[in-house]
């Protein structure tokens, strides 16, 4: 009988703690590694993703396992060979996540697995492959912690700790392996490799925290909060366990089956210990489900995110991608599918299709690379229902000079009566719910209401804060905990001097650590960033600013309202002419980098070449916004916005982006005029006029 351990665990933030349980529950680091031997953390390190994409092991369970380790042996190394057939990969994917700082914190070494070159070793009790050629590295260890990501993936339809072990091989054995056989002895071959290194991996611990769903898998499917943390002395035990708690018949993912099938592991007679394991919801890939319905698995298709980069070409092993004048193109007379195109692309452009496959033309315009914000956000605008703000009152601890509400009256909701207002936004179809104010952090029933808005329903909870209370790390723990999904986080300068002025306040290290403690616990953020006199011309420097601590963050820009307490601070109002060039230089910056943002307030005549980034554009697709509040409520906030807060020149109506622009704000319009406007008069893509 094989033991797993199972500890639920459903987010980052007491991951070392968890793990700790999860491992002690085995027997403990100390029964598996000696004082001073030289142990390598096998994560797995897929492409150059960025955190939130769930394709790599999350860094801070890299972290904690370092951490943990440290304290039988200060030799400890990290390290895997990359799914991407080009060599810097691995530099890559140690930046994107922010692996490499987690390496910096903790004094941990770099394994670079692939650099030090291969030996050929023959394969005892081999199905497939007789022989193969091993990382160097692999045989200078002592003990081998192996730690993979649960995920959907399309040959083996769930990958784990058997599948985890192939980063230990050539990448040129890799692709003989997918190019020579079907995809059950692609599988004994995954399994070959296993049973040749399984003796030095004493323990395998799966980050099933978040995980990856979907087609996409495992490259860039869609993350998926599954709960818990598996350890186990038999990767293919915890392999099976993890198919159960995934919906998937362990039986039916054939790294599981022929390994029990070859007892190389074992698949029916486990004990769990720790949690019990509950079945997730869990989007199974659709090369699963066809099998089960005896249908053949699907081609992949480049679809219009191709960026022409030709990574998936390059990795095509039976050379099924063409290059053409136009783009690129998969004949699927000749694919195989292997989905290494899939596996060696990072920007979401080739899907699973029975529809024939045309080259992306030159012509069309090509899709900025979104970050994970923007692949997260997707998948809440699939709910259905409606979005509605909820305002819990005007009070805060700030007082910024721009403040929109300075002047308004309403007066804070109570606890009875926000439970009320959610009741009505339920029974009026709402779902997805922004909790704002003043500063909602202050309210003492905040992360009672966030509990309560979840079970009444609500599938997404935005909070809008400064995150000065978040600097309380006990604080945002319980918010986490209440079901908080999402958080705005106002931050208007990364210079303290500054930032103190417009906030009129002393909080800047607050908010900074408020700001830290959101990233660490893994929460889904975006800057709120007021544009104003005092900071457009430090744009660029706050962007590199913010992606110095986390580059898994957007960004939403506003040109501040002249309401409310700027109706005291008109300085802060610079002219749109003024700062044009700081906005397109800033834009671009963005739309190079990766970086999500968007854009309220700013009219688009001075947003060329960028209108899809701006709010007003993005509200036309996006179902009625509605606002309610302890005052008078609005339907459609898109239409109120139009309608009674911004003002148009009377050239405006000659534009052709009149119907999707509001112009500037009123109030806007009386300091500095309306002169400024100007209209468009060719046609923009992805606008229909």
């Amino acid at each position: 009988m094989s033991k797993v351990s199972a500890i639920k665990c459903s987010n980052y933030l007491n991951v070392k703690e968890s793990l700790k349980k999860a491992l002690d529950l085995i027997g403990g680091l100390d029964k598996f590694i000696k004082p001073d031997e030289k142990v390598l953390l096998k994560p797995n390190f897929c492409n150059p993703a960025k955190r939130s994409q769930a394709t790599v092991t999350d860094p801070f369970f890299i972290k904690a396992m370092i951490e943990l380790v440290q304290e039988i042996t200060p030799n400890v190394y990290v390290g895997d060979i990359t799914a991407v057939n080009r060599r810097g990969t691995l530099y890559e994917v140690l930046s994107s996540a922010g692996i490499d700082d987690i390496l910096k914190q903790t004094g941990a070494r770099l394994a670079n697995l692939e650099k030090v070159g291969f030996i050929a070793k023959d394969i005892p009790g081999y199905k497939i492959l007789d022989k193969t050629d091993f990382t160097k590295a692999y045989f200078g260890f002592d003990t081998i912690i192996n730690m993979p990501k649960l995920k959907s993936h399309g040959l083996t339809h769930l990958t784990g700790a058997v599948k985890n072990t192939f980063g230990l091989v050539m990448m040129g054995e890799r692709q003989y392996l997918h190019t020579e056989f079907n995809a059950s002895d692609f599988c004994h071959g995954i399994v070959d490799i296993y049973s040749f290194v399984k003796p030095k991996i004493k323990i395998h611990v799966m980050d099933a925290i978040i995980g990856q769903e979907g087609d996409e898998g495992p490259s860039y499917g869609d993350p998926v909060n599954i709960g818990y943390i598996l350890a186990s002395e038999d990767g293919v035990a915890m392999d099976a366990v993890a198919s159960k708690i995934t919906g998937h018949n362990p039986m039916e993912i054939l790294t599981t089956k022929h390994a029990h099938d070859r007892k190389i592991g074992n698949a029916d007679n486990i004990d769990i210990a720790g949690d019990a394991i509950e079945t997730v919801e869990f989007k199974k890939h659709t090369n699963y489900l066809n099998r089960n319905k005896e249908k053949a698995s699907a081609f992949p298709f480049i679809n219009e995110n191709c960026t022409k980069c030709g990574a998936c070409y390059k990795a095509c092993p039976v050379n099924a991608i063409s290059k053409t004048d136009k783009g690129y193109c998969i004949d699927t007379s000749k694919c195989i599918r292997c989905y290494c195109c899939i596996e060696n692309c990072i920007y979401k452009a080739i899907s699973l299709s029975d529809k024939i496959n045309e080259p992306v033309s030159e012509k069309e315009p090509k899709e900025d690379k979104e970050k994970p914000k923007q692949e997260k956000e997707a998948k809440f605008k699939d709910i259905p229902g409606k979005i509605a703000n909820l305002r819990l009152g005007l009070g805060c601890n700030q007082d910024c000079l721009f403040c929109t509400i300075a002047d308004d009256k309403e007066k804070t909701l109570t606890f009875e009566q926000a439970k009320e207002k959610i009741d009505m936004l339920r029974k009026d179809g709402v779902t997805v719910l922004t909790i704002t104010g003043g500063e909602p952090t202050i309210i003492k029933y905040l992360a009672d209401i966030i509990k309560y808005a979840k079970e009444k329903g609500i599938k997404k909870i935005e909070l809008q804060t400064n995150a000065v209370m978040l600097a309380d790390e006990d604080y945002l723990n319980r918010l986490i905990e209440a079901g908080l999904d999402f958080i705005l986080i106002a931050f208007h300068s990364h210079k303290e001097n500054i930032y103190n002025k417009l906030t009129n306040s002393e909080y800047y290290n607050e908010a900074l650590q408020g700001l830290k403690n959101c990233i660490k616990y893994n929460l889904q953020i975006e800057i709120s960033h007021v544009i104003n006199t005092e900071n457009h011309e430090q744009l660029i420097g706050f962007i590199k600013f913010i992606n110095s601590i986390s580059k898994d963050i957007g960004f939403y820009f506003s040109f501040l309202r002249p309401n409310g307490n700027t109706q005291r601070h008109k300085e802060l109002v610079p002219k749109l002419m003024d700062i044009e060039v700081n906005l397109y230089h800033t834009f671009m910056h963005c739309r190079e980098n990766g970086i999500h943002f968007s854009v309220e307030g700013v009219p688009l005549c001075y947003m060329r070449g960028f209108e899809k980034y701006s709010a007003e554009t993005q509200r036309i697709s996006k179902p009625p916004q509605e606002y309610v509040g302890a005052g008078e409520g609005h339907e459609d906030l898109h239409e109120f916005i139009h309608s009674n807060l911004k003002k148009k020149s009377e050239v405006c109506s000659i534009c052709f982006l009149n119907k999707f622009c509001a112009g500037v704000w009123r109030e806007y319009a009386e300091i500095h005029g309306i002169d400024e406007l100007y209209p468009i008069f060719t046609k923009v893509e992805g606008l229909n006029g």
